[in-house]
């Protein structure tokens, strides 16, 4: 996959991040999306990865023929400080607003904020993996743990959105609340 061999924590960081992109594979085969439901075939799934270009290459591997569930996957990254560049944000509401899973990796509370001021339809299944990521607004926060890689899930926030998350997806992951923003 790489073309120079990994050493310690560069390999360690791979293995994680595989297991990352584990989840979200699992996480669109048990969501389901309006949009996705009328044709098997057509508009392609639109996965989106704010931050983490070392997620690119690893996420274009990870599907077989480059499909889930039968359809075409489309891999589209946006830089973190995308989400406050004024300059093109017109181009990146645009491919916000087309993904179906956006998966926020390795950014702050800073961008999630930004990405909850943009007009974008509900349409999305909102990952990430900072500390804290569903209590403040996300759908799904991946956590780091000594045992290995586990999930929240904010119920409230999945909801509002227009999509079908799989009851045995919801039950793996520990309930949060989100926090009163004063």
């Amino acid at each position: 996959m790489l073309n120079q061999p990994l050493r310690g924590q560069d390999q360690d960081q791979e293995k994680v991040n595989l297991i990352k992109i584990a989840y979200l594979v699992n996480f669109m085969r048990l969501t389901s999306w309006k949009d996705l439901s009328k044709d098997p075939k057509e508009p392609p799934f639109s996965l989106t990865v704010i931050g983490g270009q070392e997620m690119i290459q690893l996420l274009e591997h990870a599907f077989e023929d480059g499909k889930v569930n039968g359809r075409k996957v489309q891999i589209n990254h946006l830089p973190v400080d995308a989400l406050h560049d004024k300059t093109s944000s017109d181009k990146n509401l645009k491919i916000l607003s087309n993904s179906h899973l956006i998966y926020m990796h390795n950014t702050g509370q800073d961008e999630l904020q930004a990405f909850h001021r943009e007009d974008i339809e509900m349409d999305y299944l909102l990952v990430g993996n900072m500390p804290e990521f569903a209590e403040n607004g996300g759908m799904i926060g991946l956590q780091q743990q000594q045992s290995g890689i586990s999930f929240t899930v904010n119920i409230k926030q999945i909801r509002k959105s227009s999509i079908h998350v799989s009851s045995k997806l919801l039950r793996l992951g520990v309930k949060v609340r989100t926090k009163n923003k004063s």
